[in-house]
């Protein structure tokens, strides 16, 4: 090990364990000492949006100043307990990271960057959440590693070349005991490589012109509880151009085409590999599309912002329910189809209509999709897909009394969801709410009213015998609900 991850691991190892703040404020560093481009930190780190708010844990970290550039070392550790909202099931957890980065700067405005980093963390669940699985204690212990490499040069002032490097690994073991007092083990590894390569060109003031390619190879396995396993390895080359327009200040056009591959969708992968039942031809891969996308940014006088986008694929692959020869569900890769969005965006300043400290917030958004149904052969939407949907935000701020009043309104279409042997149908008429803030200092206190007019939800379930494609309808159920809604709310901003 080298000199600074020694370093690192020492004090992180000695660092006394003091809780957080009750509010998740930033405390002061226990440690923060530095001297000839060396600079030590212990304890400047506080409970983030992946730890539960009822954590303790330190910090500590290593910087030191290079010719050309900086090396950070950075370790810690953090620890919890059951009672918080986030996480009402578990007993204990604990976790720990350590890093190293490390940035240089050389000629003709080139950069490089180096990263690594592992972490791990553990948990040990039970009560009511474990329970409903069949189960009385889960150990779930999950680690990770990843390394990056990332450079940029500037040969001429019009061009900009951009390489990168990326190796991330993975893996999640889940220990269960069930209710007999029988053990089951079940691990998941999965391994992704990227690397990728653009060009871009500012031919004139305000035009750039740019074009790469990602190279990308995603595996994962999974193996345990008494299924088969499942492992799959998929490989992808990702080309992209892309092009961007400033003709005056103010005013943005791009446009861009290139293949999107998105990230593999463990818990379905497991969900499929984990069924003994399951056809051996069935398999879950990354969703794939080739997307084409135009977009148009204003940022005009008098605050106001307005944005437009409208995005079009040929969609490679999808994932939807399928069902079993057995009976049940698994989700699977399914055939091809075409997306189509278009969305709006506008956030306005009312001054220039006399009315001070008024702002209006709206945003809208047109869908659509086809693609062949699995199991019926006929052309649909995708799952779950809402065909077009809007929403706007009027806010009036009272800044000498720190309060805000505003009202809200949403309206959205019809949204099928499709299981095997299930389709759901939900309708949500318009709703009209209304809120009122006070927030002194860093506080924000929030009282919210919603479905003030309107606010009905219908829900429509309709059952099949076996399978959506060849069973007939055995149940037809509708649930509505309405009525406003009331919340409360406490934050504090930093």
């Amino acid at each position: 090990m080298s000199k600074g991850w020694c370093v690192a691991a020492v004090c992180v190892a000695v660092l006394p364990v003091l809780p957080a703040q009750a509010d998740g404020g930033a405390r002061p560093p226990l440690l923060d000492v530095g001297s000839n481009g060396v600079k030590l930190t212990v304890g400047a780190a506080t409970p983030n949006g992946t730890q539960p708010k009822n954590s303790i844990g330190e910090t500590a970290s290593l910087s030191v100043a290079l010719p050309n550039g900086q090396a950070k070392v950075e370790g810690g550790f953090s620890t919890g307990a059951p009672g918080g909202d986030d996480m009402p099931s578990a007993t204990n957890w604990n976790g720990g990271h350590i890093g190293l980065h490390t940035s240089l700067e050389g000629p003709a405005h080139s950069s490089v960057e180096i990263g690594a980093q592992s972490q791990f963390r553990n948990t040990v669940q039970e009560g009511q959440a474990v329970l409903a699985t069949g189960a009385a204690r889960a150990d779930i212990l999950e680690q990770s590693r990843q390394a990056s490499l990332t450079g940029s040069i500037a040969p001429t002032s019009i061009v900009k070349l951009q390489f990168g490097t990326t190796l991330n690994q993975a893996t999640q073991t889940d220990a269960r005991l069930d209710l007999n007092g029988e053990l089951s083990r079940s691990q998941l590894s999965t391994n992704t490589q990227n690397s990728s390569a653009e060009a871009t060109v500012t031919p004139v003031r305000g035009l750039t012109l740019g074009g790469g390619a990602d190279f990308e190879t995603v595996s994962a396995q999974w193996e345990g509880g008494g299924a088969p396993g499942d492992a799959s390895t998929y490989s992808y080359v990702e080309p992209k151009v892309h092009a961007g327009l400033t003709p005056i200040d103010g005013v943005k056009l791009r446009t861009s085409f290139g293949e999107v591959v998105k990230p593999l969708n463990t818990a379905n992968f497991v969900a499929l590999a984990a069924n003994p039942g399951r056809n051996s031809e069935l398999t879950v891969a990354p969703e794939q599309q080739w997307q084409s996308q135009t977009s148009l940014d204003l940022k005009l006088a008098q605050d106001v912002a307005f944005t437009a986008e409208f995005t079009r694929a040929q969609i490679e692959n999808v994932t939807e329910l399928v069902p079993l020869e057995g009976g049940g569900q698994v989700p699977a890769s399914v055939a091809s189809g075409t997306r189509s969005e278009f969305r709006v965006n506008l956030n306005s300043s009312l001054a220039a209509l006399g009315l001070p400290h008024t702002r209006i917030v709206t945003s809208g958004a047109w869908r659509s999709s086809r693609i062949e149904d699995p199991l019926t052969a006929e052309t649909r939407r995708l799952s779950g897909e809402i065909p077009q949907q809007a929403q706007i935000k009027l806010v009036r701020d009272f800044p000498a009394r720190d309060l805000k009043l505003g009202l809200t309104g949403a309206i959205a279409s019809k949204q099928t969801l499709y299981q095997a042997a299930q389709v759901t149908q939900i309708d949500n008429s318009g709703t009209l709410g209304a809120f009122v803030e006070y927030s002194p200092g860093p506080f924000a206190l929030q009282l919210n009213m919603d479905g003030l007019a309107g606010g009905q939800r219908s829900q429509r379930d309709i059952f099949y015998a076996g399978s959506r494609g060849t069973g007939a309808i055995t149940d037809n159920i509708v649930t509505t609900t309405s009525g406003p809604k009331v919340s409360l709310s406490l934050q504090r901003t930093f």
